[in-house]
């Protein structure tokens, strides 16, 4: 599947208190999930949009922004269950 990038203006970039308090919302959201299955956050950052292995084409796909984090729970062997966040302040 090929993903076109956003237009800059659709863009938003997080502050660090934003993204601090994006991921620490995360985390709680993460203590709280009671499957029994490992789990991890990470957040969108820009410079992530250009590593391989599909980060950029999920980022794209979820209209992820700068500071998103995503809680991403293992389901099966090779599968990923994703939540996804989002920054408090949606500035533009």
């Amino acid at each position: 599947m090929m993903y076109i990038a956003r237009p800059k203006e659709e863009i938003i970039f997080a502050t660090q208190e934003e993204r601090n308090h994006a991921f620490q919302a995360a985390e709680k959201f993460q203590r709280s999930i009671q499957s029994g299955n490992p789990s991890f956050v990470k957040s969108m950052l820009r410079s992530h949009t250009g590593l391989s292995g599909g980060w950029r084409g999920f980022a794209l796909h979820h209209k992820l922004n700068d500071g998103d984090p995503v809680v991403f729970e293992l389901v099966e062997p090779a599968k990923f269950k994703s939540i996804c966040c989002t920054t408090c302040s949606k500035r533009h």
